[in-house]
């Protein structure tokens, strides 16, 4: 990449090389007051190139530029003495706009890759500057736990956490208090969850937390006992949509939109934590007055149980 640049760098030396020599003969071998168009052309025509609205502007505006010379200078002075510095300006023009074209190519192509290698580097960086994983590399691990969940018969819970996006146009200070906010939210989830757990931002506004061998009810134990941790950390009273493998979905894309739909159904009624699941059982089974205890086991071996129904504001 070094090396490219390196090309670049001396592309617009030549440039601006030729462009001095080129020009100054020109106005050399033009005594009158057309000399002045030299430069302006020659800025015109590099202007054009760099800009490259269409292929080869540079040297499509470079021979325009040269028909521009000749009839502005036969305006102004006639046709006297106008061979010379008419050639001079023409090779100028013309060089000028084949090189700038070259420039505006690879500065193009330097630009491309550099977007190749950053997404590159994206792809290849599992984490981002908060700690969490990068969401593409969490689906697959979702996909993944999924699968051997599906193989060994041990659930999956994936919890959708839902916190407030940046404003738009905010500024630097609004920008880095966010991601202050953002990675204490993942430092206090890692420092709360086992080595198998994932945490991950799925969006701007949403951060999942994945689950191994955890029901729903041990995830809603979870988090519920944790809860003000968050709520410190996050800045705001989140909503969280908790969806289990296989009572909720069967797939790990399933899984993932119906975490979503019960983030989306907390948001609009104000319910912290929310999983269809325990909805559908607080409807079945009457309410007692009695809070269930996070803490209880309801799974087999390796297997996070915990309490049922949701939790309110």
């Amino acid at each position: 990449m070094s090396s490219r640049i390196s090309r670049t760098k001396a592309w617009a030396a030549f440039v601006a090389a030729w462009t001095g020599i080129g020009g100054g003969v020109a106005m050399y071998l033009e005594p009158g007051e057309s000399r002045l168009l030299v430069p302006v052309l020659c800025g015109f025509v590099v202007t054009a190139a760099l800009w490259h609205p269409l292929p080869r502007t540079g040297t499509i505006t470079s021979v325009l530029a040269a028909g521009t010379f000749v009839g502005l200078r036969y305006l102004v002075q006639g046709t006297d003495g106008i061979a010379q510095p008419t050639l001079a300006a023409a090779v100028t023009l013309f060089g000028l706009g084949l090189l700038a074209d070259s420039l505006a190519a690879r500065a193009e192509a330097d630009a491309l890759q550099r977007r190749h290698d950053t997404l590159l580097i994206e792809e290849l960086t599992p984490t981002s500057a908060t700690g969490a994983l990068k969401w593409q590399h969490a689906q697959k691990q979702l996909a993944e736990e999924v699968a051997r969940g599906r193989r060994y018969k041990y659930p999956v819970t994936l919890a959708l956490i839902g916190i407030d996006k940046v404003i738009e146009n905010a500024d630097d200070a609004s920008i880095e208090a966010a991601v202050r906010q953002r990675s204490e939210l993942v430092r206090v989830l890692l420092s709360r969850t086992r080595t198998s757990d994932r945490v991950s931002f799925r969006s701007e506004d949403q951060l999942a937390l994945v689950l191994p061998h955890t029901t729903v009810k041990g995830a809603l134990g979870f988090l519920e006992k944790h809860l003000p941790d968050i709520k410190v950390a996050a800045g705001v009273d989140p909503r969280i949509g908790v969806a289990e493998f296989p009572t909720d979905a069967g797939l790990a894309e399933d899984l993932v939109t119906e975490a979503e739909s019960a983030l989306e159904f907390g948001r609009a009624s104000g319910m912290r934590i929310v999983s269809r699941t325990l909805l559908m059982g607080a409807q079945e089974q009457p309410p007692t007055g009695a809070r269930p205890n996070p803490g209880a086991s309801s799974g087999g071996a390796g297997v996070q149980g915990g309490s049922g129904g949701v939790s309110r504001t």
